[in-house]
């Protein structure tokens, strides 16, 4: 009985959607939680203003730090074409390459990312060059740590990948909130989170050299850097339309209803957190070009269902138990029912935008993801002649997520039919 469970539980593991899924997400899960207890107990350490300039900060780490999976797929990409080509030790070489290639270009793309933002920091009142940089810094050490997810990805060490990411997000909280409560200051905060990454990476580098060949191994050249152009500015334009409120509510709203607000979209964005790893795990089985295949239409079709079912889930979780988690003696300080109700209906339209997002880089048409600069682009007129209000926002939110799920996914629908066209003319 239990070796046949076992054989059944085992079998097309690899090509499974449902099975991995399921063990990822109770491996990741725990880190996830970690992540949302940042926001919980610096809302709680933080006075209210604090807390929403917090929030802001990092939700402009996370759009700066948006090209990472992207980067994440295409190094994996390079690294399994060593693995097949010269074997495991190879991609301990190929490796170092990686590192030296994010670092050097990190290092000048963080320069003058901090200034172009000190410069913007004049029109905008931030007088804080010290949260700039620590923004920056931030953003740049969590692409460098994120370099380990790629080597265990590729060397198909999916337990390690998980307790990597749990035990940074666990490290990060510790790090994050302990420096608050020392420093009650939003940098103490920041400064804790580039602690974490540095120490996850400094780990990593030492496993590496352990586990690396002395040898010298000759290895494939690393991709070219235009390559990436188009699918980094465009995973980073999702982010944007996935943030697109809270960024808004900071030009927008006064300092307490900008914390009341950031509270409030903490769930909401959770959410879509949790379901990028998954995403980032089936990515691979989606890749291809030309047609679709009937096995691959299976994957996206199981993709789209868990991502869609996943959603829900969490929507009704967090709808369910809101006055436990939003507001009262236990929940979020500063979070509200009302505009917490109203962003959770913005969770399905930007989950299923990111599943075809996905679809789209899978199936290497990058260039097509750059639409997305559309809604952008609408959103900002739209947000400035709506209701400057906290709920104006919030629903202002809701109604241009569902716009813009429905404008992408026609954009797709049409590519796809010009697609079926051209082959049976050439057919």
């Amino acid at each position: 009985m239990y070796t046949r469970a076992k054989h059944k539980l085992i079998a097309g593991y690899k090509k499974s959607v449902i099975r991995r899924t399921v063990l990822q997400s109770a491996i990741i899960v725990p880190g996830f939680f970690a992540n949302f207890l940042i926001y919980f107990f610096s809302g709680r350490l933080l006075n209210g203003n604090e807390f929403g300039f917090f929030y802001v900060a990092l939700t402009i780490g996370n759009v700066l730090f948006s090209g990472a999976l992207i980067l994440n797929v295409f190094f994996t990409r390079y690294l399994v074409l060593v693995l097949q080509a010269a074997g495991e030790g190879a991609v301990f070489h190929a490796m170092l390459k990686l590192e030296k290639l994010v670092i050097k270009t990190g290092l000048v793309l963080s320069i003058a990312i901090y200034a172009v933002l000190s410069i913007a920091a004049n029109y905008i009142g931030v007088q804080s060059r010290l949260l700039i940089l620590l923004i920056v810094l931030d953003a740049f050490t969590a692409y460098v740590a994120d370099l380990a997810r790629v080597l265990f990805q590729t060397l198909g060490y999916s337990t390690r990948l998980g307790l990597y990411t749990t035990m940074w997000m666990v490290l990060k909280l510790a790090l994050c909130i302990g420096a608050i409560w020392m420093f009650n200051t939003v940098w103490a905060g920041l400064l804790g989170q580039i602690a974490s990454a540095v120490f996850m990476f400094a780990c990593f580098r030492l496993w590496t050299t352990a586990s690396g060949s002395s040898e010298t191994v000759s290895v494939p050249p690393l991709p070219a850097a235009a390559s990436l152009l188009a699918p980094v500015t465009g995973y980073s334009l999702m982010i944007v339309v996935s943030n697109m409120d809270v960024l808004a509510s900071y030009f927008l709203l006064s300092a307490h209803d900008l914390s009341i607000y950031s509270a409030s979209s903490v769930f909401p964005k959770a959410i879509l957190v949790v379901i990028t790893p998954l995403l980032q795990m089936l990515f691979p089985m989606m890749v291809g070009v030309g047609a679709l295949s009937r096995d691959v239409k299976v994957v996206i079709g199981k993709t789209v269902g868990i991502t869609m079912i996943l959603t829900l889930i969490g929507v009704f979780i967090i709808w369910l138990f809101s006055g436990w988690l939003c507001g009262g003696t236990w929940g979020l300080r500063l979070c509200e029912d009302a505009p917490l109700f109203t962003l959770l209906l913005s969770a399905v339209p930007v989950a299923m935008l990111r599943v075809l997002v996905m679809l789209q880089f899978a199936r290497r048409r990058d260039m097509l993801t750059l639409w997305l600069a559309v809604p952008i682009l609408l959103y900002i007129p739209f947000a400035w002649t709506s209701d400057h209000t906290i709920m104006g926002i919030a629903q202002g939110f809701a109604y241009a997520s569902t716009t813009t799920l429905l404008l992408y996914l026609s954009i797709y629908l049409c590519t796809e039919l010009g697609i079926k066209r051209s082959l049976v003319k050439s057919a």
